[in-house]
């Protein structure tokens, strides 16, 4: 009897002590721009446990900025980390609000040549940002709207035809890349093809890139009223697109030869060598006619 009694004494302290595992965790999702230090403080409580302790079961859901604001009114997920995204959403009334801020200032970096010492010396410059509708984007209009002369009116982003430039790069890549590894499936690509398979995907995609960047930039010279600008946009298209149809082509070609599946890492390559060429074309061409750019 003795025995039974402390058998139960011990079952009953042991369940008082760790109630928590009982518990079924509540599930909570949260949108984050990116898996990086920047959310070093959603990810490290989920990797130590914290949430679990809390009764929480936390899904973090890498999502961009733009899509994030319907996600949450839609109560597809629970919280949002992205500044700029949600700001967007209270300026055009949903019904979000800000929960708390880890910062009590905004960590942005505004980088400018060595004359450029004010706001005010923006005026009529041409500015980068990362994307629309970000934090730093909101933060700097607003800026310029209160500083310069003319409220910022002059100041012409870039940063619109990034994505535009990056993106025509990566399907004229995907394209290549298909024709490839359909061919190398097939077998019908011998080595003494080689050569010419790659410099025909090379003419393919100078021929792409020519006709779509007239296209583009005729849009860009009739929207700025610069012809230069559309210069660079096309010259940018151009270099973005040959390079990705070597990169498509040669790819899979040289995983094969060292013995990797080009079916496991080709896209990733890939699109890792398109963005990077396509930001690096662009914007190189736009520090060479710099000075036709800027009025």
């Amino acid at each position: 009897m003795k025995k039974t009694q402390l058998a139960l004494c011990l079952w009953v302290i042991v369940w008082l002590a760790a109630p928590a595992q009982s518990q079924e965790l509540k599930k909570v999702r949260v949108g984050i721009p990116t898996l990086s230090l920047i959310v070093a403080s959603s990810l490290i409580p989920g990797e130590r446990g914290y949430f679990r302790q809390e009764g929480l079961d936390v899904e973090l859901i890498v999502i961009r900025s733009a899509p994030s604001v319907l996600a949450l009114t839609a109560k597809e997920i629970d919280f949002l980390t992205i500044g700029g995204g949600g700001l967007i959403g209270i300026l055009r009334g949903l019904p979000l609000r800000v929960a708390f801020a880890p910062l009590r200032r905004p960590t942005y970096a505004l980088y400018a040549k060595p004359e450029i010492r004010s706001f005010t010396d923006l005026d009529g410059k041409r500015v980068g940002i990362s994307s629309f509708g970000s934090g730093p984007d909101l933060l700097l209009r607003d800026l310029l709207k209160k500083r310069t002369a003319d409220g910022g009116k002059k100041v012409t982003v870039l940063a619109v035809f990034l994505p535009v430039v990056a993106g025509q790069g990566g399907n004229a890549g995907a394209q290549s890349l298909a024709v490839v590894m359909r061919g190398l499936v097939m077998r019908e690509i011998a080595p003494s093809r080689v050569g010419r398979l790659i410099l025909k995907e090379a003419m393919v995609g100078f021929i792409n890139g020519l006709v779509i960047g007239l296209v583009t930039a005729g849009v860009a010279w009739a929207w700025q009223g610069n012809p230069y600008l559309g210069l660079v946009i096309g010259l940018g298209m151009v270099a973005n697109m040959v390079a990705a149809t070597l990169s498509g082509a040669l790819i899979p070609i040289v995983m094969k030869r060292i013995g990797v599946d080009p079916a496991q890492c080709s896209n990733i390559i890939l699109t890792t060598i398109t963005d990077v060429m396509g930001f690096f074309a662009f914007l190189g061409f736009a520090l060479l006619f710099q000075s036709y750019l800027v009025p």
